[in-house]
């Protein structure tokens, strides 16, 4: 149903497989916890449910957690609307919002400049021709 997904070339698709198993792999397996299936591997639930009980964390953060921290980590996850509120970016970033006296200087700058004051095809200082036929 998508077109641009049928024509990939093979070797682009091969390129990124490598690239994840010889660099990102190796990577995340120095700080996390890594459970590697094939597909019909993947396919059994059971199995896969087996091997996370298993599981021994050792790596991350998992390790210095207690059951307070647990605790904490659990009620924050559970509320879907402090999770979002982490993720919300504040209404005023001084780095990133500008106030009302400063978009307005800079909007009338760029009104200033040539071929902006109107659409395009409306500006006589840029060369437009025959404006009043429009």
């Amino acid at each position: 149903s998508q077109s641009y997904l049928h024509n990939v070339p093979l070797s682009y698709l091969k390129s990124i497989e490598n690239g994840y198993k010889k660099t990102f792999l190796p990577k995340i397996i120095e700080t996390t916890e890594l459970l590697a299936y094939d597909a019909n591997q993947a396919l059994d639930f059971e199995r896969v449910a087996e091997d996370i009980e298993y599981l021994k964390c050792e790596k991350g953060p998992w390790v210095e957690q207690d059951n307070v921290t647990y605790h904490h980590m659990r009620m924050l996850v559970e509320d879907k609307h402090a999770v979002a509120v982490l993720t919300h970016i504040p209404v005023f970033l001084p780095e990133v919002t500008i106030g009302a006296h400063d978009y307005d200087e800079k909007f009338y700058a760029y009104k200033s400049l040539p071929g902006k004051k109107y659409v395009a095809g409306y500006n006589a200082d840029v060369g437009d021709k025959l404006i009043w036929l429009k």
